[in-house]
């Protein structure tokens, strides 16, 4: 495939690297030289960015999963959040889906949340969440409305992420933060995958971030990275039950050392924006 324009940082050129081959097709996965950025250039007859998120909730797996450890998990996130000084505030969480992170926020925020597929929106309601069912780009929200967003596990959805980075910098009060969660390719557990690593999932994934690439392209934007950290999001890299087991009860918890997390081993970086 030809070189063609990076679509992030709108500098570098791009070019393909890597090919993934799945139930919905072929795609091949370019590179920015500058910022990179992966990605996989699919058009609107490939994919239907809202229909995606509209069916990217699952009642029945809601139905049987453990609230308990995803109201834990929630709860740590909340408190990164608050151990920076972010104890107060409005908050916009962009896809809340049912609104479990808000929820477990706990109280002294004025919480809104970003949720376009019904069901979960319903949900996210019932919480006392304020929810927007529409893009963050068709909401024309007032400039420094928040002192916090969030975005977790979105943004490698999107056609058009840096439209999306300039329009929550618009929004995001001077001294305000916003967490991004997403894959980082370039850790040691992505790496080891390849082609097999679980975030290669065009179409559904259209993005492939690094650490660089979303320190860059925010800084454009007035974003500084404030903090930042590796997870392993609850997923391992074996597919062997007893090695599962082996890596969530020494290398997970190795790794999850307040000293370790800076260390790019597992594949999920949170990354804190503070605008200046």
């Amino acid at each position: 495939m030809a070189e063609s324009k990076c679509p992030f940082c709108l500098i570098g050129n791009a070019l393909q690297v890597l090919v993934i081959t799945n139930a919905s097709g072929t795609f091949p996965i370019m590179r920015c030289d500058r910022c990179e950025t992966e990605y996989s250039p699919t058009s609107a007859n490939t994919v239907d960015e809202l229909e995606v998120q509209k069916h990217f909730f699952d009642e029945d797996l809601y139905t049987i999963a453990n609230l308990e450890k995803v109201h834990q998990y929630w709860r740590a996130e909340a408190q990164h959040i608050k151990d920076l000084g972010y104890t107060s505030g409005k908050i916009l969480d962009i896809g809340c889906n049912t609104g479990e992170f808000l929820y477990c926020l706990g109280d002294g925020y004025q919480k809104f949340g970003i949720e376009i597929a019904d069901v979960p929106a319903d949900m996210a309601e019932k919480k006392g969440i304020t929810i927007y069912r529409k893009p963050l780009e068709e909401l024309a929200l007032p400039e420094h409305s928040f002192d916090i967003i969030t975005l977790y596990a979105l943004i490698e959805h999107l056609s058009d992420p840096r439209s999306l980075v300039k329009e929550i910098a618009r929004i995001l009060k001077p001294g305000g933060i916003v967490v991004i969660m997403t894959g980082d390719y370039q850790t040691s557990k992505a790496k080891m995958l390849g082609s097999r690593w679980h975030m290669y999932i065009p179409p559904l994934h259209q993005f492939f971030f690094c650490r660089k690439a979303l320190r860059l392209v925010a800084s454009e934007f007035a974003l500084e990275e404030l903090s930042y950290y590796f997870s392993p999001g609850g997923m391992t890299y074996s597919s062997n039950k007893l090695m599962k087991l082996a890596e969530k009860a020494s290398l997970w918890q190795f790794f999850n050392l307040p000293m370790l997390r800076k260390m790019p081993y597992y594949d999920h970086y949170y990354g804190y924006f503070k605008k200046k």
